[in-house]
């Protein structure tokens, strides 16, 4: 017995709903990030071309990297990395918030700053590109 195709069978697939609220979760959660380095990079400099060019460096990378990523999702699990890929955007999203603190000490960003190249395994010229 076939079941009629619909989004109403689909939505009755085991775990589907909750994978898919967790994807609407993530997604939503990726474009605010994006949506924050903008207003973030308008606000601190006061330029739309900054603003640009700081988007385009954000998420070329992805666009990149997304052909070997997705051989690597393929043989090494999906889920284990996507988890991992999660937590290392927010780890560095937290550091690099860290750092830019207004009134942050120079010893609490001297630390912030060797725990973001300790972490990610960065040269300083790196960690400076990124913050």
């Amino acid at each position: 017995m076939q079941l009629p195709v619909s989004y109403r069978s689909l939505l009755r697939v085991r775990g589907l709903p909750r994978l898919m609220g967790a994807t609407l979760l993530g997604r939503t959660a990726g474009q605010m990030l994006t949506v924050a380095v903008v207003l973030f990079v308008l606000q601190r400099f006061h330029s739309a071309t900054l603003a640009g060019v700081t988007v385009f460096a954000y998420t070329f990378p992805g666009v990149v990297v997304s052909p070997v990523a997705g051989a690597l999702l393929d043989r090494l699990g999906r889920v284990s990395l996507i988890r991992l890929d999660y937590w290392v955007a927010a780890i560095a999203v937290a550091l690099i918030e860290n750092i830019q603190r207004e009134k942050l000490n120079p010893l609490e960003e001297a630390r912030a700053l060797q725990r973001l190249i300790t972490e990610f395994r960065l040269t300083h010229a790196q960690a400076a590109e990124a913050v």
